[in-house]
């Protein structure tokens, strides 16, 4: 058994790796949810045509898959089931700020094995046999992944819970903004370039119309949404 400063020290580099993980994921998560979002004003005519904004969206679902799966799979360094183990066996070596039980540590590992059990094989199925390799029987575990986004929007939820404790305990603050969807900063990449092609259209309608200038409150409406 390693001495508590030890385990301490070992224990704030992987939370501080998690953390950064998830956050970058909570970040693609609202990025891809934008994107695909038909709600939006903007999806009918910009995002839903145009093949940039669909290579975006692919691309970010792919590079979420493959930085999730640095979380779950078994083999990665700086998964949620070596943390959980670590946290187990080390409590008592752990520099806690907040003292945690060992039925605490049991009911977030139960909550974790949980989510995993239901959706691990078809994240390990998207990441090893499409994205970070080509499958010769790609095909066929095309038909068998049946993953949507909402479970993976599920399993992060839960990832972010038992982060959020474990770190509470450990540090004795509160991150959960950190991962809050309604706190994170929204790219307006997308929704100025929706602008940009109205106010483009409203400028080539004027020339159509033999208008030299252009309906300011038109624009203004289209700059302020």
């Amino acid at each position: 058994m390693e001495d508590s400063i030890t385990c301490t020290q070992q224990l704030q580099l992987k939370l501080d790796e998690i953390k950064n993980i998830l956050i970058e994921l909570n970040r693609l998560k609202i990025d891809i949810k934008l994107l695909i979002d038909k709600d939006q004003v903007y999806f009918l005519e910009t995002t839903s045509k145009s093949s940039f904004y669909y290579r975006l969206h692919l691309n970010y679902i792919r590079l979420f898959v493959i930085d999730f799966y640095k979380l779950v799979a078994p083999n990665e360094h700086f998964n949620f089931g070596k943390l959980l183990s670590f946290c187990k066996i080390n409590r008592r070596n752990i520099q806690w700020s907040k003292d945690i039980d060992n039925e605490t540590l049991d009911q977030l590992e139960k909550d974790f094995k949980s989510i995993i059990n239901q959706h691990y094989k078809d994240i390990y199925n998207l990441r090893n046999k499409f994205y970070a390799h080509s499958d010769k029987n790609k095909t066929r575990f095309e038909k068998e992944t049946r993953l949507k986004l909402i479970k993976l929007w599920e399993t992060l939820d839960v990832l972010n819970d038992v982060f959020i404790k474990i770190n509470s305990h450990f540090r004795n603050e509160d991150c959960r903004l950190l991962f809050n969807e309604d706190f994170l900063p929204k790219p307006k990449e997308i929704e100025d370039s929706h602008k940009y092609k109205q106010l483009r259209e409203l400028f080539f309608q004027g020339l159509r119309g033999n208008k030299e200038d252009l309906n300011y409150d038109e624009v203004k409406k289209i700059i302020i949404g």
